[in-house]
């Protein structure tokens, strides 16, 4: 196509601009416009504080993923105040980070309305979970919820709590089988306990026995096998840029051969395996009138009022991925800080010692410092690193600590609509405005202490004990008594019979390889787990 250009001096002179040289450009300028809107924040994420510098491509995000699991959010929080903004890799906006008390349970009080999992968040769960209580939203989600909230009632934990003792014993057996001849080795605890925990939701889920620590079955092991591939591989940029590109890109990456997505698939697909066979099982010979978490669905189910199978295979999913996962890891961190501090370790086994508690007692308090250590565990290492939810519109929030911004002092902000804000509960967990210059140390005795619950912390949304962990509002943790019983049975079983203490003086680097979920390593040695030196005690 002949395109006359007028010059300066007024004479012609004709050029050939092809069509498709012209289409290419309109492209690119289309492209540009995209990634400029896509890079540069709105006005209402502009004024809030943050980190600059951040890479062209990847943005902040490979910062906060190369990091120890939560450190650049605590950091950051620290610098820059309880709410602050990073960038988002491979030109996908823009993050709000959350960790104002008030900010946080105005989110999560709304959640459902005004905030929602975003689309990526949703593909995730999908993917590990199929389209259970933690995938659903709306009405879906409460009618899930309100069906299996039964299966976790003060009642049916007591009814199933068989299982907790049981799988407390199992453990207790095969560690000795483990020491005999040798009085002590190095075992990697946290195994075993996701084994345990496994066991244990598998008797009091759906009544199944898995024999993950008794025998670690061809079954057994393709769920733990599974998830570890698929939450638990050493951090990597492959998986990084593979789980960042489906955020920023769901539609193409989301069911791209990527191997970081791959394996997510196939730990679903094992778990849905077991799953299909324990409710065909269960189907077959019919299901008790306990109280585990399948008899009451089948239960509704019968009543015509239930979930249909699909919903009920997803529900197991959930439960063995989501429920023990988290609670195993949990337990490894519990006996790995009392492992690193002996004297905190020896004062809860004379606690247990002396009382030696049934699970009424436990669950009542019967053993204080126990619970102390517990509840710091879940504050400094939360299993689930960071919730994440996107605004439907324009949102404001009220702030209880005022944030100094571009624009002066706010006592709230507004949330843009279609932004993304995480909730780092690695954060939340650990504000000093709230607990303290000592928030980083372990010190169960602080919920021991009259007064060393600083007020402010009575301010933090948090389903147990102001800790964020178990979060709050609609979608708070359904299983959180269930998980605090099994824990409190197997701690008090495992302290009583061994003592535990660290394999080397180098502390171990708390990873979350896929941002879900944390992971203990020591990449120099080769080590990933919690390796401890367990010793039978007379």
């Amino acid at each position: 196509m002949a395109t006359a250009i007028t010059m300066a001096t007024g004479t012609t002179m004709a050029t050939d601009i092809s069509p498709v040289a012209l289409a290419t450009a309109a492209l690119g300028l289309v492209i540009a416009l995209l990634v400029l809107k896509r890079i540069v924040p709105p006005a209402a994420v502009r004024v809030l504080p943050g980190p600059d510098q951040a890479h062209w491509l990847y943005g902040h995000e490979w910062d906060v993923y190369r990091h120890p699991a939560g450190r650049l959010w605590n950091a950051w929080s620290r610098s820059y105040g309880a709410v602050f903004r990073y960038r988002n890799a491979f030109f996908n906006g823009w993050t709000i980070a959350v960790a104002d008390p008030a900010a946080a349970r105005a989110i999560l009080q709304n959640d459902g309305v005004a905030f929602h999992k975003p689309p990526f968040n949703r593909a995730t769960n999908e993917r590990l979970l199929g389209r259970g209580v933690i995938w659903a939203e709306g009405q879906d989600h409460r009618h899930q919820r309100r069906l299996l909230s039964p299966a976790f009632s003060n009642s049916s934990i007591k009814a199933v709590s068989g299982a907790f003792y049981r799988t407390a014993e199992d453990i207790k057996d095969a560690w000795h089988a483990l020491l005999d001849g040798t009085g002590d080795d190095v075992v990697n605890v946290a195994e075993f306990m996701s084994s345990a925990a496994l066991d244990v939701i598998g008797a009091a889920g759906f009544e199944h026995d898995f024999k993950a620590v008794r025998s670690a079955t061809a079954e057994a092991r393709s769920v733990t096998d599974g998830l570890a591939a698929a939450l638990g591989a050493p951090p990597s940029f492959k998986i990084f840029a593979s789980l960042t590109l489906a955020k920023a890109f769901p539609t193409i990456f989301n069911h791209a051969p990527l191997k970081a997505i791959r394996n997510q698939r196939a730990s679903k697909a094992a778990i849905d395996k077991v799953a299909r066979g324990v409710l065909s099982r269960v189907e077959a010979q019919g299901a008790s009138e306990g109280k585990s978490v399948l008899s009451i669905l089948l239960a509704e189910r019968a009543k015509g009022s239930g979930l249909d199978d699909r919903q009920i295979l997803d529900n197991i999913s959930t439960m063995i991925t989501a429920g023990h996962e988290t609670t195993g890891i949990t337990l490894s961190f519990v006996l790995y800080e009392l492992a690193r501090h002996p004297d905190i370790q020896a004062r809860v086994r004379a606690e247990l010692v002396t009382h030696s508690p049934t699970l009424e007692q436990l669950q009542d308090g019967a053993a204080p410092l126990l619970d102390a250590v517990i509840k710091e565990i879940l504050r400094l290492y939360p299993a689930n690193i960071r919730i994440i939810r996107r605004a439907e519109r324009d949102t404001a929030v009220p702030l209880a600590f005022p944030l100094q911004t571009s624009k002066g002092t706010l006592n709230s902000i507004v949330i843009p609509g279609n932004t993304d804000v995480v909730l780092p509960i690695t954060a939340i967990n650990r504000l000093e405005s709230c607990w303290g210059a000592d928030a980083d140390a372990f010190r169960p005795d602080r919920w021991l202490d009259d007064g060393s619950i600083p007020e402010a912390v009575k301010h933090l949304p948090g389903g147990y004990d102001h800790i964020f962990t178990f979060i709050s509002g609609p979608r708070a943790c359904l299983g959180m008594r269930f998980a605090l019983a099994e824990m409190r049975v197997i701690l008090s079983t495992l302290l009583t019979n061994f003592s535990f203490t660290p394999d080397s003086e180098r502390p171990l680097d708390i990873v979350s390889p896929t941002q879900i979920m944390l992971r203990a390593q020591d990449a120099e040695r080769g080590v990933y787990g919690v390796p401890l030196v367990i010793r039978r005690l007379d």
